[in-house]
């Protein structure tokens, strides 16, 4: 976790992806982005911009003397309250300290600038299993997708190899 020395202006870059994908095509006004702040309490960003599918904003000096030193963390809601809502959160962002020599000797001169990435492991589009079968290509009625995954009646003596059965003759 980067340690950042509290009184410097921090801007954060924060990569979204989805299943290692990038995502481009989730909605600015769609979203919610909030600071998740050292007291466990959570401050919105209103300010931000996207290019592709990294977020950008910032926290600056002035903000950080209300909120304080400890640990920050960064929460991001897609369709709050909506179908197909989704939720992605960075706890560990950075960690604000009062003085540079805790920040493992970096220099205080300056930006200080984040880098964060993110993955998220849920399908943030809200479709069904059958909604996402018929954009690749299913023709048919949902009840007839279910139907298509039943499959015929197996049964296990044909897929058991040839080899086994002549060795195993009591199968």
């Amino acid at each position: 976790m980067e340690k950042i020395r509290i009184g410097n202006d921090i801007t954060v870059s924060w990569k979204i992806e989805r299943f290692g994908q990038d995502v481009n095509d989730f909605d600015l006004d769609n979203i919610n982005l909030f600071w998740i702040l050292p007291s466990g309490n959570r401050w919105r960003i209103e300010y931000y911009t996207k290019e592709a599918c990294t977020l950008r904003f910032s926290l600056s000096a002035k903000e950080q003397a209300l909120y304080g030193l400890g640990v920050y963390g960064l929460l991001l809601v897609g369709n709050a309250g909506k179908e197909g809502m989704w939720t992605v959160d960075c706890c560990e962002a950075f960690r604000l300290v009062s003085h540079s020599c805790h920040t493992g000797g970096k220099s205080a001169i300056g930006l200080d600038y984040i880098r964060l990435s993110s993955n998220i492991n849920v399908p943030a589009n809200g479709l069904s299993a059958y909604e996402i079968a018929c954009k690749h290509g299913f023709e048919g009625s949902e009840k007839e997708w279910l139907e298509s995954l039943k499959g015929g009646e197996w049964r296990w003596s044909e897929w058991w190899p040839d080899e086994v059965k002549k060795t195993n003759s009591n199968v």
